[in-house]
C-alpha cells in the first residue's frame, strides 16, 4: 500500500521528524524524505509590539498605575476554566492576587458570559474587553486598572493582548483539544507554559522548550505551582521570554527552504 501511495512522489517534505520516521516505517524510501519545520513559522509575522499595543490603547491607559504580572490565557476551550479558577485560588493562597491580572481569551467568544460568571463567583473583579472605557474612572467597574481579570470577548486582539503579557499560558491543551498557536507569543518574547494535549503542535513545543522558552505541566496544580513561581520572579520570565523570541527567529525560513526543495527536483 505504501509503495501505491508514496512511490510515484521523488520527493516527501515532511513537518517534523516523527512524520518522517513514520513513513519510513510504512517503508517509503529513505532518500524522498526530509523534514523540514513547520510553515506556520512563516506565517507567523514580526510585528512590533509598540504596532499591537497602539489597539489596545484604552486598555492600556487603565494599566498605568498598576503594576501587576499580566497572565494570559489564550484561546481556551470549555472545561479550561476551571484550569484558570484554580489558578487564581493558588495565587491567592500564596498572596499574590493584587500582583497579578489575568488576562482570559475564549476560543468562542460567546463562551465568555459563561466566563464572567464562573470568575466573579470565584472571587476575581472581572471586566469584559467590550466594556472597557465605558465607564468613569478608575474604581468604575468598566477599568481595567480595578480589575483582575479581564475576559476578552471581541475578536481579533488576542495577539495584541500577548503583547502586554508577562506569561502566556496556551489554551486548549488542557482538555483533549490538541492544542493552539504558541508562535504568537513567543514570537514577542513572552514565556509560553502548555498543558499536556499538545498533539497539534508537538514539534513546535519541543523545539521552544528545548530552546528554554516554553515550559510543560501536566496539570492544573503543576500550572498553579508554576504561575505563582513566575509571578514572583521576574529575571525567569525575561530569560524565558528571550529565548523563545530566539527559538522562533531560528526556525524561521521553512518556506523558502521548501521552495529551494520543490526546485531541486522539478529543474533536474
Amino acid at each position: 500500500v505504501a509503495h501505491l501511495l508514496y512511490g510515484p512522489f521523488d520527493l516527501l517534505i515532511m513537518q517534523s521528524e516523527k512524520d518522517k520516521k513514520r513513513l519510513l516505517g510504512l517503508g517509503v524510501e529513505p532518500e524522498k524524505l526530509i523534514s523540514i519545520g513547520n510553515l506556520k513559522l512563516d506565517n507567523t509575522p514580526r510585528v512590533e509590539k509598540s504596532a499591537l499595543l497602539t489597539t489596545l490603547e484604552k486598555v492600556i491607559k487603565g494599566m498605568t498605575r498598576s503594576e501587576r504580572v499580566n497572565i494570559v490565557f489564550g484561546s481556551i476551550h470549555e472545561g479550561e476554566e476551571g484550569v484558570v479558577s484554580h489558578c487564581y485560588k493558588k495565587l491567592n493562597e500564596a498572596g499574590l492576587t493584587d500582583s497579578i491580572r489575568f488576562i482570559i481569551a475564549p476560543r468562542y467568544p460567546e463562551f465568555s458570559p459563561q466566563l464572567l460568571k464562573e470568575f466573579s463567583e470565584v472571587g476575581m473583579n472581572v471586566v469584559l474587553r467590550s466594556e472597557i472605557g465605558r465607564g468613569k474612572g478608575r474604581n468604575d467597574a468598566s477599568s481595567p486598572g480595578a480589575s483582575d481579570c479581564i475576559v476578552v470577548d471581541t475578536l481579533g486582539e488576542l495577539q495584541s493582548f500577548y503583547a502586554i503579557g508577562d506569561i502566556a499560558v496556551i489554551g486548549g491543551t488542557f482538555v483533549p483539544v490538541g492544542g493552539h498557536n504558541v508562535l504568537e507569543p513567543a514570537s514577542l518574547g513572552v514565556p509560553v507554559i502548555v498543558g499536556p494535549f499538545i498533539e497539534s503542535i508537538e514539534e513546535l513545543c519541543s523545539e521552544l522548550r528545548r530552546n528554554g522558552g516554553l515550559l510543560m505541566v501536566e496539570s492544573k496544580d503543576e500550572l498553579g505551582k508554576m504561575l505563582v513561581e513566575l509571578t514572583k520572579n521576574s529575571e525567569r520570565r525575561k530569560v524565558m521570554g528571550e529565548k523563545a523570541l530566539l527559538c522562533v527567529e531560528s526556525l524561521r525560513g521553512v518556506a523558502r527552504r521548501c521552495v529551494d526543495l520543490i526546485e531541486g527536483v522539478v529543474c533536474e
